[in-house]
């Protein structure tokens, strides 16, 4: 059996999912449904694999949570927030 790592990969995928859903949401509202139904999937077929297909991984002492990817989900929230601003103000006038 493979060791898996607790995020690794998974966790990439996830906040890649989230900015291409927030930053096209505007374009193909649609995106939103989708990319539920995709996780959704995807998280049914990862605990699947974590299950039954891998080992279970050690624990790290040093992490405490989610680590740089909080960050990185705030700032792109953020970033996001401020564009639809700009455009609605754009919209406006």
């Amino acid at each position: 059996m493979d060791r898996s790592s607790p995020f690794g990969d998974d966790f990439l995928e996830l906040a890649m999912t989230f900015a291409m859903v927030t930053l096209f949401a505007g374009a193909f509202p649609l995106g939103a449904a989708l990319a539920l139904a995709s996780n959704g999937l995807e998280g049914r077929m990862d605990a699947f694999k974590f299950l039954r297909c891998r080992q279970r991984p050690l624990p790290h002492t040093s992490a405490s949570a989610v680590g740089v990817w909080s960050w990185i989900l705030q700032v792109g929230s953020a970033l996001c927030g401020c564009g639809r601003r700009w455009r609605a103000a754009d919209d406006g006038s």
